[in-house]
């Protein structure tokens, strides 16, 4: 009797330590039945990575919805030591992104989702902070920041709300955004024939070759958030390019071609750039010299295979600091030497042979698409985001 008595005992406290360690799950996160909590799946840059660029955004995604209203900058952090970084987080798809106020220095930074970050169907948090580190290169200073913000927008070569279609040899040296509609075609991808690049890392050498990632609305790594972001930022920075005080008259006879231009934000109705015409934009020994040329309808370069346009940089001017603001289409022609970004409201074309020092982000009124054509190879355009 007394060693069924023992047993009984040894049952019993057996049984309501269970329950205790259950009850302990629950209260750090976990529900009955053995479901979790909410977790970081990914971060960008990745723990520990090395020559990170200064100029850029923090993402972490998540391993389901979360409630935007837990998504912000208190518990989504920057710091560099103990020195908190000023910033600004978004919340889209899967993936919450946080853009500095300013460039980063040379250090070590940590970033933290903390535990108020919450799931958006259970209302669980993340059972412990979710920290990672990274190091930008040593010895940079500051870039200057832009004259236009494009916050999270800033990496990427091509954006468009109305998708982008590639024929010929093309490069696009930098990310690509395609948001609301994600439509991306390589006419010329497979062995001449037409295909699909709404792949994260897409390279073609009879198409279209990407130097950098393509995110697009409901893609499978953070169901579209990436995208929507920037060509969200691509707006705002449209509406803040097309509120610049003008300080420069306008350009005589709407045409580009055979003329200096000084550092300024200069306005025309309509404005373009003849066949074999050069634009020369004069930074009088001033590197941080802004060029801003905002029009209001359509930009048309005009340059041919046999008579090339050309937007050169003189006395220490930098395609950074160089932007068109268009209301509603660019078109870039034959064989252009193009330098500065491009903010447009509608559709953007760029033509064979082409190569442009400058970001290309298209549909900021509410849709535009992109095309690129490049000739037969050796011939390419290309599209590089500058430094």
């Amino acid at each position: 009797m007394r060693a069924l008595n023992k047993s009984l005992l040894v049952l019993l406290f057996t049984s309501l330590a269970g329950c205790g360690q259950q009850l302990v799950e629950f209260g750090n996160g976990s529900i009955p039945g053995g479901s979790s909590g909410p977790t970081v799946t990914s971060t960008d840059p990745l723990d520990t990575a090395t020559d990170v660029g200064v100029s850029r955004t923090v993402n972490a995604t998540f391993s389901e919805q979360m409630d935007p209203a837990t998504i912000s900058t208190a518990t989504f952090t920057l710091k560099q030591g103990t020195t908190i970084i000023p910033g600004t987080v978004k919340y889209a798809g899967m993936t919450a992104t946080f853009t500095p106020a300013t460039d980063l220095s040379s250090n070590t930074f940590t970033a933290t989702i903390g535990t108020g970050a919450k799931s958006a169907a259970t209302g669980l948090s993340l059972a412990a902070d979710y920290n990672w580190s990274f190091r930008t290169p040593v010895g940079v200073a500051p870039v200057v920041p832009l004259a236009i913000n494009l916050r999270g927008a800033a990496s990427f070569g091509l954006a468009s709300r109305a998708g982008l279609t590639s024929t010929g040899v093309t490069v696009v040296n930098g990310d690509i955004a395609l948001y609301a509609t994600p439509t991306c075609t390589d006419s010329t991808g497979n062995a001449g024939a037409s295909q699909t690049c709404l792949v994260k890392t897409y390279s073609s050498p009879m198409g279209m070759s990407v130097n950098g990632s393509i995110f697009w609305a409901g893609d499978p790594f953070d169901n579209g958030g990436t995208a929507n972001s920037v060509t969200n930022d691509l707006q705002i920075a449209w509406n803040e390019g097309k509120n610049k005080l003008d300080t420069q008259p306008a350009i005589a006879a709407n045409e580009m071609g055979g003329k200096t231009f000084i550092p300024g934000v200069y306005h025309n109705a309509n404005l373009g750039l003849a066949a074999g015409g050069i634009a020369k934009l004069d930074a009088q020994n001033d590197a941080n010299a802004i060029f801003i040329f905002k029009v209001d309808v359509d930009f048309v370069d005009s340059g041919t295979t046999l008579l090339p346009s050309r937007m050169d940089l003189i006395n220490g001017a930098q395609a950074r600091n160089v932007w068109f603001v268009t209301g509603r289409d660019l078109t870039i022609g034959q064989g252009t030497t193009w330098n500065g970004s491009i903010l447009a409201g509608r559709t953007v074309t760029i033509t064979d042979g082409s190569a442009v020092n400058g970001r290309v982000l298209a549909g900021a009124s509410g849709a535009g698409a992109i095309t690129l054509t490049g000739a037969a190879s050796p011939s390419k355009t290309t599209i590089t985001v500058p430094q």
